[in-house]
């Protein structure tokens, strides 16, 4: 029902950005392996570049909320992948310090 929203209106579309890239975030511990590091950055990417080709555009809102989803939205990719990368070099102990992080 967003996703219909949203191709008309750019708040609405906002909101299906944010909504759909936290589903992703929640989805991501189902690929867990270091093999599967591309696999979860190309869907990162492949989401964002369809969404920003399809759906409408803010003009210039100076909104402090859509900053804050913006910043939230880009710190759920690069913590989670940072986390992912460092572990096996800072905490080698800890093996399940990844997917806990992403499970959060």
């Amino acid at each position: 029902c967003l996703l219909l929203a949203a191709s008309e209106s750019a708040r609405h579309a906002d909101l299906y950005r944010f909504y759909s890239n936290v589903t992703l975030a929640q989805l991501m511990p189902l690929l867990f392996r270091p093999q599967e590091l591309p696999i979860r950055l190309a869907a990162w990417a492949l989401h964002a570049c369809v969404a920003s080709l399809v759906l409408p555009r803010s003009e210039g809102s100076k909104d402090p909320r859509r900053r804050v989803m913006a910043w939230y939205q880009v710190m759920l990719v690069v913590v989670l992948e940072a986390v992912d990368l460092l572990q096996p070099l800072f905490l080698p102990r800890l093996p399940f310090l990844p997917l806990l992080a992403r499970s959060a």
